[in-house]
């Protein structure tokens, strides 16, 4: 019984010498995002669900490459503010700061899509919409 006792701290550290990075190689090769394209199987138009319009397009003879993009990050900008003058009580003239809105309150292109792949992904189609090449 004593032996038990003695044994049982160098089973639980060879568990965490041999069984945390095998864990941790286990999640660095798990599955990647784009595992679901099938060459010669998916069409453009399954693509083009998941991943929204693509962000280049470039025809070739047999067909089209198109480039899909990451989602662009965005970063803190202030806001922009100019001061504008008016009329006000009594006719006298009053200034106010209003912000300036970007592109007119316009929506960024790339707004409302779900998912975009991690890193640039171009993709081959054929004549008929057929993914022949994944390149990442």
């Amino acid at each position: 019984m004593w032996w038990r006792m003695t044994l049982w701290p160098v089973a639980r550290l060879q568990w965490i010498q041999w069984g945390l990075p095998a864990l941790l190689c286990a999640c660095a090769f798990g599955p990647h995002q784009n595992e679901w394209i099938i060459v010669g199987h998916t069409t453009r138009e399954e693509v083009i669900d998941a991943y929204g319009e693509p962000d280049l397009v470039m025809a070739v003879a047999e067909g089209e490459t198109v480039v899909y993009r990451p989602m662009k990050v965005s970063r803190s900008i202030p806001p922009l503010e100019v001061p504008t003058a008016q009329a006000g009580p009594g006719g006298r003239m009053m200034t106010k700061i209003e912000p300036i809105t970007l592109g007119l309150g316009a929506r960024s292109a790339d707004a409302g899509l779900k998912k975009r792949p991690d890193h640039e992904l171009r993709i081959r189609y054929d004549a008929h919409g057929i993914v022949q090449e994944l390149i990442q």
